[in-house]
């Protein structure tokens, strides 16, 4: 069951009482408006035995589908189309940023190998501006986590708030990798020895990574109370992507660069194999970490409608009957 002040959504243990409890009202019409899950077609006024009349499809197996048995212990979001904007924010910004540095990288790939065509030069003005962009659009997102409805322990919110807060030394040292040093330091992670990372390079990038980390793991309590509204995140019927996966894999980046740093520190020769172990792993986490924020993102699409909208609990697409003439509820 879920536990709407706690917000940790398991599997949805309730789904054949909601099984049984259609099944005790096969008596009944129905007079809210549910779509049908196939075609979309209203079957507001039809029985619960009957078929939709457009696609045939069971009317029960629409409410089956769509009714979520733990709608009625979910708290209503105080401002639910700016949570949703908050989210989206949230996670296309990280996405945008990832992107943009993904794309710088590639820029150093392809002036090591001398691809035709390919001019990052055009690109190192505007991709810092993107990626800055991104990780404020992140930010500013990210608001929507520390109070979305009312009965949030305090912890979470607190911990909400520190994420935010953290958006502000991971820009600034998002800002001192693409908007500074990469101008200064082309091709960190590729060519000569010679243009290996530096030591400014190295320690920012750990400030990012712990930064990515510690706002994946502070948002996670009030995310997971978002992802609790989606009976589809809920019960498992689709793959999501966790906040600690996320965090993980900026945990992994960061052994990438606690490995550079450390190559700082041995003598000739160990100290070129010791880079070369870092970047894979840097690249290895990076990746890892870009699929995640994409996979997010997913998920955030997939939330928003029930953050919008309050889940439907079979009472809302029951409705309640017209009165009758003579002022009595029909049976």
């Amino acid at each position: 069951m879920i536990n709407p002040t706690a917000g940790e959504p398991g599997p949805d243990q309730s789904q054949e009482q909601l099984d049984a409890q259609i099944g005790g009202e096969f008596a009944r019409e129905l007079y809210g408006d549910l779509p049908c899950r196939r075609c979309r077609y209203n079957l507001r006024g039809l029985s619960i035995r009957s078929n939709c009349p457009e696609c045939g499809l069971p009317v029960r197996a629409t409410l089956l589908a769509v009714v979520d048995p733990h709608a009625k212990e979910l708290q209503p979001i105080d401002s639910p189309r700016a949570t949703a904007v908050g989210l989206l924010l949230w996670a296309l910004g990280g996405c945008v940023a990832a992107l943009a540095v993904w794309t710088q990288r590639l820029g150093d790939l392809s002036s090591v190998f001398d691809v035709s065509g390919w001019e990052p030069q055009r690109l190192q003005a505007l991709l810092p501006a993107i990626v800055l962009a991104g990780a404020l659009m992140s930010g500013a997102g990210a608001v929507a986590f520390i109070r979305p409805h009312a009965r949030i322990p305090r912890s979470y919110s607190i911990a909400a708030t520190f994420a935010v807060v953290c958006y502000l030394p991971l820009i600034w040292a998002l800002w001192q990798l693409h908007g500074v040093l990469d101008l200064l330091e082309p091709t960190p992670f590729f060519g000569r020895p010679a243009s290996a990372p530096s030591l400014d390079r190295s320690l920012l990038r750990l400030v990012t990574d712990v930064m990515l980390a510690a706002i994946a793991l502070l948002i996670r309590p009030n995310g997971r109370l978002l992802v609790a509204r989606s009976m589809l995140l809920r019960s498992g019927r689709v793959d999501r992507q966790t906040l600690l996966a996320l965090a993980a894999s900026a945990a992994v980046a960061g052994i990438g660069d606690l490995i550079h740093l450390v190559a700082f520190r041995l003598p000739s020769g160990a100290d070129e194999l010791a880079r070369l172990c870092g970047s894979l792993v840097i690249g290895l986490g990076s990746l890892l970490l870009t699929i995640g924020m994409v996979n997010l993102l997913i998920d955030s699409l997939r939330i928003l409608p029930v953050v919008v909208a309050a889940p439907l609990s079979l009472e809302d697409a029951m409705g309640q009957a017209p009165a009758a003439p003579n002022g009595d509820s029909q049976p």
